[in-house]
């Protein structure tokens, strides 16, 4: 599997962009004005999550067939996502809770712990103090089952994770865990959740992945072209959900296997075919590879525009707005991932334990600025 596929940073930028768009549209009825959405039945923020969700379970199951059995390997997984995700996560959410202390809404001590660590959760509802946190709870509960995986022989790790999961679910149907139990079970219920099955269908497509491009490439059809026919069926699901957002928005496992086809159509790709790119294709993969950071600041940026729109009185339309905020917001995330994340992301690369990187590691975790994302 390659150390870089563009098209997959191109996708992460997409998956950003309806993250972005979602509450765009959230913020504008909330600040500036009510008015009638008419592509709020989609759904594109929860889109835009499932993405990252399903595009982890890949590069987390390619990276997890590279590492060699047993201890060593489950620290340096440890160690390399724990880098991946929290510091910047731990930025954007001691920020935040500064803003809530000049409002007088400052988070008590144990809602910040419960946050900085992944375990913040109230009755029936994941709520860290940075709301767009709770994914994060999602990402590094899939990472901590995965980790124990890498005990096992590489064939044997795929399973072992859909296992865990599947026993979760049995045992929230057996009502073992519930929302009202103690602690652990309550927590475990809450992440009990759909969003665990984006994940498994991730790493389907790394299991899977070599046998498609096999079958694609004898069929004559070009990377290109099956991401097209894979993104024309989601936009035509998007359409069905629009008209009926009732029942086909709800239908879970429809939009999974979309989901996947757009995904795997992606990771088609031959390894570095987007080196010589165009300007645009490249701007999306500079986009792509700044995901996580527009994901995690671009309430900072999309709160206060509308705030100062609300005040100017200025009639713009609901799309205008969110438009020009995926724009806004993914400018402010290159930047923070170049001032901010990548520095973080090269100064700690290196187990504190390692003098250099494990060859056991492999390729995939050669630049974890590239090749991962979590949450996204």
């Amino acid at each position: 599997m390659p150390q870089r596929l563009c098209a997959l940073q191109v996708l992460r930028a997409v998956a950003a962009a309806l993250v972005i768009f979602g509450h765009a549209q959230d913020t504008y009825l909330a600040k500036v004005a009510d008015a009638w959405l008419p592509l709020s039945s989609f759904g594109l923020g929860g889109l835009g999550v499932k993405l990252f969700f399903c595009i982890s379970g890949f590069m987390i199951y390619g990276a997890g067939m590279r590492m060699a059995t047993g201890p060593a390997s489950v620290a340096e997984f440890a160690w390399r996502r724990v880098i991946r995700v929290v510091p910047l996560y731990w930025a954007a959410t001691l920020v935040y809770a500064a803003k809530l202390a000049v409002q007088g809404q400052a988070p008590t001590p144990g809602e910040m712990a419960g946050s900085l660590f992944f375990i913040a959760y109230h009755e029936s509802l994941i709520r860290p103090v940075l709301g767009l946190g709770w994914t994060l709870n999602f990402e590094m509960f899939f990472y901590a089952i995965f980790a124990t995986s890498l005990m096992l022989h590489q064939k044997m790790r795929a399973w072992w994770v859909s296992a865990c999961f599947a026993m979760l679910f049995f045992l929230r149907w057996l009502g073992v865990t519930t929302p009202f139990g103690f602690p652990l079970a309550s927590y475990l219920f809450l992440l009990t959740n759909m969003c665990l099955v984006y994940f498994l269908a991730g790493m389907a497509l790394g299991w899977l992945r070599p046998k498609c491009r096999h079958w694609i490439q004898n069929a004559g059809l070009s990377p290109a072209v099956a991401l097209g026919l894979a993104t024309g069926l989601l936009g035509g699901y998007l359409l069905l959900a629009g008209r009926a957002p009732g029942q086909a928005a709800g239908d879970e496992m429809l939009l999974a296997a979309l989901v996947v086809l757009v995904v795997g159509a992606c990771l088609l790709e031959k390894p570095g075919t987007g080196a010589a790119a165009g300007r645009v294709f490249r701007a999306l993969q500079a986009a792509g590879d700044a995901s996580y950071s527009s994901y995690l600041t671009h309430g900072f940026v999309m709160g206060p525009a509308a705030r100062l729109l609300a005040l100017g009185g200025l009639p713009v339309p609901v799309w205008w707005f969110a438009t020009a905020m995926v724009l806004a917001c993914t400018v402010v995330g290159v930047l923070v991932h170049h001032v901010f994340e990548k520095p973080m992301l090269k100064r700690f690369s290196t187990p504190p334990w390692a003098a250099a990187p494990s060859r056991a590691s492999g390729p995939g975790f050669q630049a974890p600025s590239r090749s991962s994302h979590s949450g996204r």
